[in-house]
């Protein structure tokens, strides 16, 4: 897995390189491959992703690199700069967000209870270790993607979604939770083995309807994509018990 991830953070770099000069790109910045301890994860009993939309301009404060600070050298560099050794980094930096300082607010506020059901957190203290991953581009921008032009996010989506679809197939995920627009569905490439249905429902006024996919992966793996109803944040319109009662549930789903 660590040879494949090389690649695909040169690749995730190259992209970094060619949108350099792009207003919108939050700089100085880095690529996300993806937020966690990859490690971990490919060690976890059930592998779970999260997927949003691209990295928040948040994740690149006033010192801008405080949530890398092992790889700071890299700020400005080009993807044609970066020997093995610099990829190395840049992996182990990733590998470190959730224990260097991780964007917490957003992260507990969207999924902790979430995973918390399922047994699961980003940051090494259960039993599975998740990560999280960006469906539409690896670059933090400004403005945030809802406010991005429609000529820079479909700029962007052209090596961002083929860049997250030759992740997934990395990562090989038990689980999949995609938590954004319904729109975006229509980005997902993969094998369907059966369209998509509801598989849970959160019973109020309201309902709050889950959606679920299966499809197959290039190796053979099948993988159950999730989809719910986006609001500020995933989830932000569940109580934290509603919250962890879908995430046992879901840990369930993975014995089918």
């Amino acid at each position: 897995m660590m040879s494949d991830a090389l690649q695909l953070a040169e690749e995730a770099w190259k992209i970094h390189s060619a949108f350099t000069h792009t207003p919108c790109l939050v700089s100085p910045s880095l690529p996300i491959l993806y937020f966690g301890d990859l490690s971990a994860y490919q060690d976890s009993p059930v592998r779970i992703v999260s997927v949003g939309l691209n990295p928040s301009k948040v994740e690149f404060p006033d010192d801008a690199l405080c949530r890398f600070p092992t790889v700071r050298r890299l700020a400005h560099a080009a993807a044609s700069s970066l020997d093995q050794d610099s990829l190395h980094a840049y992996l182990g930096s990733l590998n470190d967000y959730f224990r260097t300082f991780p964007y917490s607010k957003w992260f507990d506020g969207a999924y902790a209870d979430l995973l918390r059901g399922m047994g699961a957190s980003f940051y090494g203290d259960r039993a599975n270790t998740a990560l999280h991953t960006d469906l539409c581009s690896p670059l933090a921008t400004n403005p945030t993607w809802r406010d991005l032009d429609r000529t820079h996010r479909a700029n962007l989506m052209s090596r961002g979604v083929p860049l997250w679809h030759e992740l997934v197939e990395v990562l090989e995920p038990d689980l999949a939770l995609i938590f954004v627009a319904s729109a975006h569905l229509s980005l997902l490439q993969f094998q369907f083995l059966a369209p998509w249905e509801t598989i849970y429902t959160v019973e109020r006024e309201n309902p709050y309807v889950v959606a679920g996919a299966r499809v197959r992966l290039r190796s053979g793996k099948n993988t159950l994509l999730v989809f719910g109803r986006a609001a500020q944040l995933p989830f932000g319109t569940l109580s934290y018990a509603a919250r962890h009662s879908l995430g046992e549930f879901l840990i369930g789903q993975t014995c089918e």
